[in-house]
């Protein structure tokens, strides 16, 4: 519940949230719980308890809403096919292509700085930038079959985010902070859902992505197919 960003778009809805979250049943602080829920649970007051829900939304709303996201995108773009091939195999590279075609912002705004003057001869330090990686990541001077799914392009690349126009989670000093996080969750998430056999239903090859600030498709799946 405290994940969810449209919880905040209401105070009335948003207190109502933090509050239950605190009294929902077995939802005690204990052994199996954060430190983040845990300053929730332990919270004196109103006041303290709104500062750590805060705290623990900023922390998790991101990287939980991209994770499964990532996974979501991985899943469509396998399809069901490749979906069983790629079970139990490894999937870093199957994500890091996901990242290439779906990256998780399709626009990142960026201040100017001198490490961004480095990216075209055109710009100077001093000039704010609008970057695209949804169209960098396609862009046929820098990708072969750039509207392929090819994982095995990522296999033996040591550091993807050293590929040219590849910014999958930000440029320079400017990165996401939770990238360390968000491809080995996506990993683990995405082989649970094959080791249940989720695959989508039917075989859309077409789908609608919604255009907001994280690119995830929408489609119906079932299990133990």
């Amino acid at each position: 519940m405290l994940s969810k960003r449209g919880v905040t778009r209401s105070d009335g809805l948003s207190r109502l949230a933090d509050r239950a979250v605190t009294l929902w049943p077995g939802s005690g602080a204990g052994s199996g719980s954060t430190a983040l829920a845990g300053l929730i649970h332990d919270a004196t007051g109103d006041r303290d308890r709104r500062q750590a829900v805060a705290l623990y939304r900023r922390a998790t709303a991101t990287l939980c809403d991209g994770v499964a996201a990532l996974a979501a995108n991985a899943l469509w773009l396998m399809g069901p096919a490749r979906a069983r091939e790629e079970s139990g195999a490894g999937l870093t590279t199957v994500l890091w292509e996901t990242l290439r075609l779906l990256p998780p912002a399709w626009m990142l705004f960026r201040k100017g700085g001198p490490g961004y003057a480095g990216l075209h001869p055109g710009i100077r330090p001093e000039d704010d930038l609008a970057l695209f990686p949804l169209l960098m990541h396609r862009d046929p001077d820098h990708w072969t079959d750039p509207l392929e799914f090819r994982p095995e392009r990522w296999a033996g690349v040591a550091d993807p985010e050293k590929t040219p126009a590849f910014m999958p989670f930000g440029f320079d000093g400017a990165r996401c902070w939770a990238k360390h996080l968000v491809v080995p969750l996506a990993e683990r998430l995405l082989d649970v859902a094959l080791d249940h056999r989720l695959a989508l239903r039917g075989t859309p090859r077409e789908t609608h992505v919604p255009l907001r600030s994280l690119l995830s498709v929408r489609f119906e799946a079932d299990t133990g197919v």
